[in-house]
């Protein structure tokens, strides 16, 4: 226990040594104690204060006689699942999961490497979509970004590998830290402050970008690394292609909010109409941000009664946001007139921060 009596550690009940051992050494990658209970006293103590509470199936029936109440977090660890008492034993202890040893030691590692997890506060995640091509949604991303580092946590995600790497937009291509051609192969449960650790900040906001040329994100490392960033960060933005595939689908369906960013155009619309389809079978909460030009002919209304979404915010074309971007200087031109504008809209819909929490430039 530790000195504030919150329990460090998982509980094992168990007289089989080699199983012991063999969840020692997976307690021990957790970073977590294991103990092991055999007598009916030592697992009523566990019980109480293990952290996971893996029993024996051979042990079952001795649990049973603990009189032990019910609690979440037990698993069940046998050698055979197709026994008929394992899955009556499991039903009796009220246990959430029932592993076969050696055959699900991945699974039983995350169940550990999970519950080594603090409680943290889960930040928001907000996705930005371009309704096409080219319609700046990498940019926005990126200003809402740096907008909100100015008052908390916040990671940007690339889910673009076709992109080119949002680090360009901040000239942070050579900063030292891990980008996604580094973490291709994480699967599981990921240690959320040493993700926060190895990836480039630039500006308070941490980045985890593809690279140039872009290299493939696979759909497990991004179910696996999101959900890290969202418990080390009060808020992630995730910078999402037009098209949403299997590795954009899983970042969008892990989305609190998803923004699609359309041209006000009449062929950009048509286009957006096909994002917001998609977007929405994989959020449940979807706006829409319109970006006006000079050759613009479709107001921003329209737009938004043609995509059936409420129009957020409006963005008027700015030469000098873009060749900032091209710069790599985007963070000193995050809050200009019309960016920032839509920067404040986005922001107070998705995390209740306005102009006032995030400061003027």
């Amino acid at each position: 226990m530790s000195p504030n009596g919150s329990p460090t550690a998982v509980a094992l009940v168990t007289h089989d040594p080699r199983l012991a051992a063999d969840v020692r050494r997976l307690c021990a990658v957790a970073g977590l104690d294991l103990e092991v209970a055999g007598a009916p006293r030592d697992v009523t103590r566990c019980w109480r204060r293990g952290l996971l509470v893996l029993v024996d199936a051979e042990m079952a029936t001795t649990v049973d006689r603990s009189a032990v109440s019910r609690r979440p977090g037990v698993l069940l660890v046998a050698s055979d699942a197709e026994c008929l008492e394992t899955w009556r034993a499991a039903t009796r202890l009220g246990a959430e999961q029932v592993l076969v040893l050696p055959a699900d030691e991945r699974l039983l590692l995350d169940r550990i490497a999970a519950a080594a997890q603090p409680e943290e506060p889960v930040g928001s995640v907000v996705g930005v979509v371009p309704g096409s091509g080219g319609a700046g949604a990498t940019t926005l991303a990126a200003a809402l970004a740096v907008a909100a580092a100015r008052s908390r946590s916040v990671t940007l995600i690339d889910a673009d590998p076709a992109g080119g790497g949002v680090d360009l937009l901040f000239g942070a291509e050579r900063t030292d830290g891990c980008r996604w051609s580094d973490l291709a192969g994480v699967r599981g449960t990921v240690d959320a402050p040493a993700l926060a650790g190895s990836l480039p900040c630039v500006d308070g906001v941490r980045l985890l970008s593809a690279d140039r040329p872009g290299a493939e994100i696979p759909a497990d490392a991004m179910a696996a690394l999101l959900p890290a960033a969202r418990r080390s960060s009060a808020l992630v933005v995730v910078d999402l292609p037009h098209h949403l595939e299997e590795t954009a689908l899983v970042a969008a369906a892990a989305c609190t909010a998803l923004v699609v960013v359309a041209f006000a155009e009449v062929r950009a619309t048509a286009a957006a109409a096909r994002v917001v389809a998609a977007a929405r079978g994989a959020c449940d909460d979807v706006r829409l941000v319109v970006r006006s030009g000079p050759r613009s002919r479709v107001r921003a209304r329209d737009v938004g009664a043609a995509v059936d979404l409420p129009v957020l915010a409006v963005i008027a074309g700015d030469p000098a946001v873009a060749a900032a971007a091209d710069r790599g200087e985007l963070a000193g031109h995050a809050r200009t007139h019309g960016l920032g504008s839509a920067v404040d809209s986005v922001l107070t819909w998705v995390v209740g921060l306005g102009a006032a929490d995030v400061g003027a430039a």
